[in-house]
């Protein structure tokens, strides 16, 4: 959220995002819900799912998701 600009331009372009992600996917990864916690950090273990994050992030956002976004 802080690279899409953080606070409420931040929580948007997530939101914008999330929306463009097939809703199974969330489910299967626990994501029941689009609010927004601030203490809440979730590491994404599906390959699926993060293909899926960073291609709406592509499209949605126009910015390129850096190789390696979801490994630590």
């Amino acid at each position: 959220m802080k690279q899409a600009g953080g606070g409420v331009i931040g929580q948007l372009a997530v939101y914008r995002v999330l929306l463009q992600v097939p809703p199974e996917l969330l489910r299967e990864a626990g994501i029941r819900s689009l609010e927004f916690d601030r203490a809440m950090e979730m590491e994404v273990r599906s390959p699926e799912l993060q293909r899926a994050l960073v291609t709406a992030v592509e499209k949605t956002l126009e910015v390129q998701v850096p190789p390696g976004q979801f490994t630590r």
